[in-house]
Formats: structure tokens, sequence, C-alpha cells
């Protein structure tokens, strides 16, 4: 990785993905955890994909 600009050092860093923290309710943290359950995933992992489903990237 040495050999890259800092140009390309800074287009690679913006795609990596990048980590949130959010609050919920009791409740939705409770739907969170039985569908990540049904679906064998973390909840991290369903929320990412909830969200990337609501809000598509635009390119």
């Amino acid at each position: 990785m040495d050999h890259l600009t800092i140009r390309e050092r800074v287009a690679i860093a913006k795609r990596s993905p990048a980590r949130i923290s959010i609050t919920v309710s009791y409740q939705l943290h409770q739907q969170l955890v039985d569908r990540s359950i049904d679906q064998g995933r973390s909840i991290s992992n369903l929320c990412a994909y909830l969200l990337e489903t609501a809000m598509p990237v635009e390119h």
C-alpha cells in the first residue's frame, strides 16, 4: 500500500464501511433481536440491510 498516492488512499478510505451508533426503543430492539435470530444474522447486519434497502445508495 506504500506505493499509493494520497489521493488514491483517500479514495479507498471513502469506500470503507462506516460505523454508527444509534439508540432505539426497547420494543424495537426486541423486534430486531427476534428477526435477527429468525434470519440467522447479527443485529448489526440486519440493521445495515434494513437501512440499505430503505435508502439505496445513489451513484
